[in-house]
C-alpha cells in the first residue's frame, strides 16, 4: 500500500515549484511554520489552505489531495470549455440542418476554441457569433 501522506508532500513540493517554502506560504497567505509542518507531513493543511496552495501552485485541488485527475487546473477548465463549444456547434448544425466534413468541423472547432482559450468568458457570446458566422458562410 502506498503512503498517501508521502505522496501528498511530494505533490506539495511540485506545487511550490522553484519557490522557497517560506515565499510560497506567504504567497498563499498561510503561516510559513504551518506550511513547513505540512511539507514534513506533521500536519495536514486546512481546506482553505489547500485551496490557496492549489491556486498559487496552479494545480487542481483534486490532484493535490489524491494525485488523480488533471494536475494542471487549466487543463480541466480547457476541457470543459471545449465540451461546451462542441455542444454549441453540434446544436447549431442540427438546428440549421447543416453538414460538414469531419476535418472541416475540426478546423471550425479549433478556430473558435483558440478564441475562447484567450478569453474564457467569451463562451457566453460564442453561440450567437457562431450562428452569424454559419449563416454568412453556409447560407
Amino acid at each position: 500500500m502506498e503512503n498517501i501522506r508521502d505522496n501528498f508532500t511530494d505533490r506539495l513540493k511540485i506545487a511550490m515549484g522553484a519557490k522557497s517554502a517560506r515565499a510560497f506560504a506567504l504567497e498563499c497567505g498561510i503561516s510559513p511554520t504551518g506550511f513547513h509542518q505540512n511539507l514534513t507531513g506533521k500536519t495536514e493543511p486546512s481546506r482553505s489552505s489547500l485551496i490557496s496552495i492549489a491556486r498559487v501552485g496552479g494545480v487542481s485541488v483534486e490532484w493535490l489531495l489524491t494525485g488523480e485527475g488533471f494536475k494542471n487546473v487549466g487543463a480541466t477548465q480547457s476541457l470543459q470549455l471545449l465540451q461546451q463549444l462542441i455542444e454549441i456547434i453540434e446544436i447549431i448544425f442540427q438546428e440549421e440542418d447543416l453538414e460538414m466534413s469531419p476535418n472541416m468541423k475540426a478546423e471550425f472547432i479549433c478556430m473558435h476554441f483558440k478564441e475562447i482559450l484567450e478569453e474564457p468568458a467569451k463562451i457566453a457570446t460564442t453561440e450567437s457569433e457562431i450562428r452569424k458566422f454559419i449563416k454568412y458562410k453556409f447560407k
